[in-house]
């Protein structure tokens, strides 16, 4: 987000738009897609990623990738990584964090 087409500040990304008061008045808002889901004993990982998963991977692709490597989490976080990679042409051009929890 720029404003102005010269691209002077507040040049800003998009993971800054939390608490960023410059951009704020550019219309930047934090409002975050809230969720909930209550645990149940089947339920065997948490994934939480940013966009640079999501715009790339769907929920069921990402579920069918960590499942594979459940007993192996670093592997699948890899895995993940490296097929966001291959579906944007080799790079990772978004921010692309992610973190998974596996239950117990």
């Amino acid at each position: 987000v720029w404003d102005g087409p010269g691209l002077e500040k507040p040049g800003l990304a998009v993971s800054r738009s939390l608490g960023d008061g410059a951009a704020r008045d550019l219309g930047v808002i934090a409002e975050p897609v809230v969720t909930s889901h209550k645990l149940r004993p089947e339920d065997q990982f948490l994934l939480i990623a940013t966009d640079g998963l999501w715009d790339s991977v769907s929920n069921e692709e990402a579920v069918r990738i960590v499942a594979k490597f459940i007993h192996m989490p670093k592997v699948a976080l890899k895995a993940l990584t490296e097929t966001v990679r291959r579906i944007e042409g080799n790079e990772l051009v978004d921010d692309t964090t992610m973190l998974l929890v596996v239950f117990n």
